[in-house]
């Protein structure tokens, strides 16, 4: 490419412009390499040279086209420079674009698996703020407490769906929980459509970054044809 130039620059342009016009070729070579830039600036410092010796009288470089030509191979070699890190910036950038693909990719597949344990499982599965409120049921929770609309019920207290001892279990279970511990416990509480059910009922409090409990988790299982 550059001896290329070199035959066009002669063909063309005389003498004119010795160096810049081996720039375009220097920067296209550039892309295959560093070291294919750098050697591209050296042929053209030669085809220059050679321009402006036999361009000269008696074959001497006066002090301005000494001058000028460092300052053409300085500047073209900081432009491979610029090039190669041009490269590898954009080549980071796609390198940070496809692991950031193929993390958003393996998110999806394990919010869809873990969606599909909690629609499989016959398990109420659901997660109280500090308070004993419901923030969450599992679909297979909804289906189990034939409840048709959980936003009806968002935000409710959890321990107030239980009946006699069972209030004041849920109620010590929920404070335990917002204090570090785990318990259980077997209650009675009617779905939504009335169906009175005995449950077993396991708490544990869910812990935020700082390891301090963030939110509770309650996991009911119907244990009403057991008893």
């Amino acid at each position: 490419m550059v001896l290329a130039v070199a035959a066009l620059r002669f063909a063309l342009f005389a003498d004119f412009a010795p160096w810049f016009l081996f720039t375009p070729a220097i920067v296209v070579v550039t892309l295959l390499g560093g070291g294919a830039g750098l050697w591209a600036t050296l042929l053209s410092c030669i085809c220059a040279a050679y321009v402006l010796l036999d361009s000269t009288a008696f074959g001497i470089l006066s002090p301005i086209e000494w001058a000028a030509s460092t300052i053409y191979a300085a500047t073209a070699a900081g432009l491979v420079g610029l090039v190669v890190a041009l490269q590898k910036a954009f080549l980071a950038t796609d390198a940070a674009q496809d692991e950031l693909r193929r993390a958003a990719t393996s998110a999806a597949k394990r919010e869809a698996f873990l969606t599909s344990v909690l629609s499989s499982s016959t398990d109420c599965i659901k997660v109280l703020d500090l308070d004993g409120k419901l923030t969450f049921m599992s679909e297979g929770g909804q289906r189990v407490m034939e409840i048709s609309d959980f936003n009806a019920i968002s935000g409710c207290l959890w321990p107030d769906f239980w009946t006699g001892n069972g209030h004041a279990e849920a109620v010590a279970a929920v404070e335990g929980a917002r204090e570090g511990r785990s318990a259980s416990f077997v209650g009675r509480a009617s779905t939504m459509r009335g169906t009175p059910r005995w449950w077993h009922v396991a708490i544990s409090p869910i812990r935020g970054l700082d390891g301090k409990p963030d939110r509770i988790l309650s996991v009911s299982r119907d244990i009403t044809a057991l008893r």
